[in-house]
């Protein structure tokens, strides 16, 4: 079954009711503001088990103490100054992340905060997924992303996250996993995941260029009687590599996605096909390689959200 989304929208200028709102979702906060008759608080959340994407909204200064349950990475235009132990920084400078059992401190004046929060156990599959490593642990060494290059590739993929939340595809569940890892990826590559940097990049390169070189290899040929075997000898890997590496930067395993490029491949058929010069839908069907017809209407359904016969004889 898929994730279920959810989207909601609250808006209030009671700080008891914004205290216990953000309890919900981040577990431990405290809210305290010195001019309550100023005070407004606006969020809008999109998002389903695994990330929630959030955009917060604060009028009026606002002291902040949390400890959140999710990993959190925030970042604003100006007015939100943090400090984690020794560390302090503003989002209007650079991006942070924040972890369980390392507390906020915050101080909000007037500023709207881009949040996105990850599951914990979710986003640490996906961390021993990326990096071939069962033992690996989900602690980030600092609230700072690893450098500025990092920092700016987490910032576009944050602001693409929050075009994709707030339009009607997000309601897709293939289109919110992708999201969901490709998020996740940003997350995991921009900050100080504790271990050895070293060796987990050369893991991630390798992951990379197997899926690169796989995806590419069964786009090419998806026309020919190939396997996921075979992409897995062009990539150079093994195939539970390349399944791997494919679950790890994709939301299809290496099968799915060959079946999704032939299924797109058998719509531009029946789409370029006429039924007057004796085109059938089994016939394109077999020649993509779906041999059974109702199976294969009803994926094509499922996609394109109308039978191959409409599309076949529109």
């Amino acid at each position: 079954m898929p994730d279920a989304v959810h989207h909601h929208a609250v808006e209030t200028d009671d700080i008891d009711v914004a205290r216990e709102i953000l309890r919900a979702t981040y577990g431990s906060a405290e809210l305290a503001s010195g001019a309550l008759a100023g005070f407004r608080y606006l969020e809008e959340t999109h998002g389903d088990e695994h990330v929630l994407i959030s955009r917060l909204g604060f009028a009026g200064e606002v002291q902040t103490l949390a400890d959140v349950q999710y990993i959190t990475i925030a970042s604003a235009v100006s007015g939100y100054l943090w400090e984690v132990g020794d560390e302090r920084g503003a989002l209007a400078d650079q991006p942070a992340l924040f972890q369980f059992g390392h507390p906020i401190g915050a101080r909000i004046d007037d500023c709207v905060i881009d949040v996105v929060n990850f599951d914990r156990a979710s986003l640490a599959a996906t961390a021993r997924r990326l990096y071939v490593d069962d033992t690996i642990r989900l602690d980030f060494d600092s609230p700072l992303p690893a450098s500025p290059t990092d920092a700016r590739r987490w910032m576009a993929a944050q602001s693409f996250a929050r075009d994709v939340a707030v339009s009607a595809a997000y309601d897709s569940p293939l289109v919110r996993a992708s999201l969901n890892r490709g998020l996740a990826v940003a997350a995991l590559e921009g900050f100080r995941l504790a271990g050895d940097r070293v060796q987990r990049s050369a893991s991630f390169r390798a992951q990379r260029r197997a899926f690169t070189l796989g995806s590419r290899f069964l786009e090419d040929n998806a026309s020919l009687p190939i396997t996921v075997d075979d992409a897995a000898q062009h990539a150079g890997v093994s195939t539970h590599q390349l399944v791997t590496a494919f679950l790890a930067l994709g939301s299809l395993s290496p099968a799915a996605f060959l079946q999704r490029v032939r299924l797109a491949a058998a719509h531009q058929d029946l789409t370029a096909a006429d039924s007057t010069r004796g085109d059938t839908v089994g016939a394109i069907a077999t020649r993509w390689g779906f041999a059974h017809a109702g199976s294969f209407a009803r994926r094509y359904r499922e996609h394109y959200g109308v039978s191959p016969r409409w599309t076949l004889e529109r």
